[in-house]
């Protein structure tokens, strides 16, 4: 196949991603928003509680992200049995952790909230947004798995139309309950909380509805693939697991940082809520690219044609790269309107300076961040997920926390050299995975079950 036709083949799948992204980015840009307008701590608060919580939900939606891995390769293979028992497996285990896991999540999460030292006010706003927030895990970790059975088979305007119908009801449930309009209670960053289950569980009936009405179901024999099967639950772990301690320690090495960030000064953390919100805009569609070349190289893989997936990572990488050209132009052009829009006038002109430094530097980072993202999602993609988990948590515990703590605790640096810092660790990354890559030894991996 020729580099146009795969790039075409990639696009068709990253786009409904772009949107889905671009829509979970607006929601947390009007969220964080509405909050700043409420008040500017209390966007500060649920972005330090938000990414604690989600930083225990990443240590399993590692398997749950799999599931597309799964679903593709054997879509390619034209195995549609194993399509669906591989969701159904995924299923169980979600549903395990999410109805045991936040028992535990919920008391360690308020202890390590209290240690960050943060203000009074603050704190108080973070211990109730994360109290709500730990028993959510199981509605996106559940919507994920669902989505995979759509994603997975390129049909991912499925799960694009049930997700952006989730954020829609969550913007508008935000504004409900933060405000308190309607006659509902003004609630602040609580509101916020409860908007985000109650549209995560719209997003949930969304994507079983298309499950059960779509003709494709009973191609897939989906409803009568319901039991469990260890061989493939086992197998499912076996390539999930490494990939969900991946993204919970890098969330958690992130959560660390948003954590020295606020005992720098509030100035400080507010600004780096402002930039982590706008830096989505940038993140979110770099992301969608690298998935949708890693669901075509994982497809060309069961295919057996891993020549050719090895050519959809590369026109991945080239269209990640256009996209932040693009992006970048568009944010450095409305940078003050951007930030105003989201803060409200809520803000003192230093945390704007401060702001718009950080943000001009991290655009040179990012095009280090789509070789960062593209090829560890590549590596993951074709069963090589050990090596992607082992250098990840080692550059972000070894090198990146530590680097953080000395800077902030020891050196008392300030907030330039917390981003000096995040750039380092996106450039060495993206070096180790380039190598990796070429190295070609992500090939010798077997992902599907024999049969």
């Amino acid at each position: 196949m020729k580099g146009w036709e795969i790039m075409k083949k990639i696009v068709k799948v990253s786009f409904p991603m772009m949107i889905t992204n671009a829509a979970f980015a607006v929601l947390l840009f009007c969220d964080r928003m509405m909050l700043a307008h409420y008040d500017l701590d209390a966007a500060g608060a649920s972005m330090g509680a938000g990414t604690l919580s989600f930083t225990v939900q990443c240590f399993f939606a590692g398997v749950a992200v799999y599931t597309t891995t799964m679903v593709a390769q054997y879509f390619g293979a034209k195995d549609k049995k194993m399509v669906s028992v591989s969701v159904w497996q995924s299923l169980y285990f979600v549903w395990l952790v999410g109805s045991t896991v936040p028992f535990a999540s919920r008391p360690l999460g308020l202890f390590v909230l209290e240690r960050a030292a943060h203000s009074a006010n603050i704190l108080m706003m973070e211990k109730a947004y994360f109290s709500y927030m730990a028993f959510y895990m199981i509605i996106p970790l559940t919507n994920i798995v669902l989505s995979s059975f759509f994603n997975g088979r390129s049909m991912v305007w499925v799960s694009t139309i049930a997700n952006v119908f989730g954020c829609a009801v969550n913007v508008f449930l935000n504004y409900v309950f933060i405000f308190g309009e309607f006659g509902a209670p003004e609630m602040g960053v609580e509101g916020a909380a409860i908007a985000t289950i109650i549209a995560g569980l719209f997003t949930t009936g969304a994507l079983v509805a298309f499950i059960i009405f779509m003709p494709s179901t009973k191609e897939y024999a989906f409803m009568s693939a319901w039991r469990f099967r260890k061989s493939s639950f086992l197998n499912l772990l076996r390539f999930g697991l490494p990939t969900g301690l991946m993204f919970g320690l890098d969330n958690a090495a992130f959560a660390a940082q948003i954590l020295f960030t606020g005992r720098i000064s509030d100035d400080a953390l507010n600004a780096t809520t402002v930039i982590f919100s706008i830096q989505n805009l940038i993140f979110l569609p770099i992301l969608s690219v690298a998935h949708g070349a890693a669901i075509i190289m994982a497809q060309f893989i069961g295919m057996d044609r891993k020549d050719l997936g090895k050519k959809a990572v590369y026109q991945g990488l080239l269209l990640g790269e256009i996209l932040v050209v693009v992006i970048a132009i568009f944010i450095i052009a409305f940078t003050r309107e951007i930030f105003d829009t989201f803060c409200g006038g809520k803000h003192t002109e230093e945390v704007y300076v401060m702001t718009r430094n950080l943000l001009y530097t991290m655009m040179l980072f990012n095009f280090a961040d789509v070789f960062n993202v593209g090829l560890n999602n590549a590596l993951r993609s074709a069963g090589d997920t050990l090596f992607p988990m082992i250098t990840s948590v080692s550059l972000s515990w070894l090198f990146f926390v530590p680097a953080l703590y000395i800077a902030t605790e020891v050196m008392h640096f300030g907030i330039y050299s917390v981003w000096s810092i995040t750039g380092v660790l996106f450039l060495v990354s993206a070096i180790i995975y380039w190598t990796r890559f070429r190295s070609g030894k992500w090939q010798k991996f077997q992902v599907m079950e024999k049969q």
